[in-house]
């Protein structure tokens, strides 16, 4: 009897993770359609803060709109912004860490509907091998686990240097809102 209920959790347990990874995937799509929907119509213009008074800037908005994980909403938006010649409905089936990759893809390239069903089907490691092999030219580097351990503290300042990294790399006209390309940013600036 005991072996029997554990079974029947194991299985509940695997589907509500199997579920909540979908929803995973399907809210990084929705947060980066719905981030640049606002930017373009700039939308955030029609929302008060606490103190009812109109937002005066984009970043304002959107610390207020996504409180927890800013930097993943600016990735969303940027990839999201990125892989527009796609349909939604075909993003909201494709991995992270896949829509990252098909978005180094040359335009024409991702819209073929072989490179299409690779990133919906693939695992992200063979989908990264496939665009490397297939694609020398892009140039497109292996990506590594980095890993750090530290304080609550020392996480809020690093999550505040990601933050503002990625608001100064955008001023400067780069795009790219990755975590890893924010870390390389300020680690340049600290060897110069």
């Amino acid at each position: 009897m005991t072996e029997i209920v554990h079974v029947d959790r194991a299985y509940e347990i695997t589907a509500r993770l199997r579920e909540l990874s979908d929803q995973s995937r399907r809210s990084y799509v929705e947060i980066g359609a719905l981030i640049c929907e606002a930017e373009d119509q700039k939308l955030w213009l029609y929302v008060d803060d606490h103190d009812g008074i109109p937002f005066q800037g984009e970043d304002a908005w959107l610390e207020y709109a996504i409180p927890y994980g800013r930097s993943t909403a600016y990735e969303a938006k940027s990839v999201i912004r990125e892989l527009r010649d796609i349909p939604l409905a075909d993003l909201y089936e494709i991995t992270r860490g896949n829509l990252n990759m098909l978005a180094k893809l040359p335009s024409k390239e991702r819209q073929k509907e072989e490179w299409l069903n690779d990133a919906k089907f693939l695992p992200i490691s063979k989908f990264t091998s496939k665009v490397i092999d297939e694609k020398p030219e892009l140039h497109i580097e292996k990506r590594v686990r980095f890993v750090a351990t530290m304080d609550a503290s020392q996480l809020m300042v690093a999550d505040k240097a990601l933050e503002k990294a990625v608001r100064e790399m955008k001023d400067e006209g780069m795009e790219s809102n990755q975590t890893g390309d924010a870390l390389e940013w300020i680690f340049a600036r600290y060897l110069d």
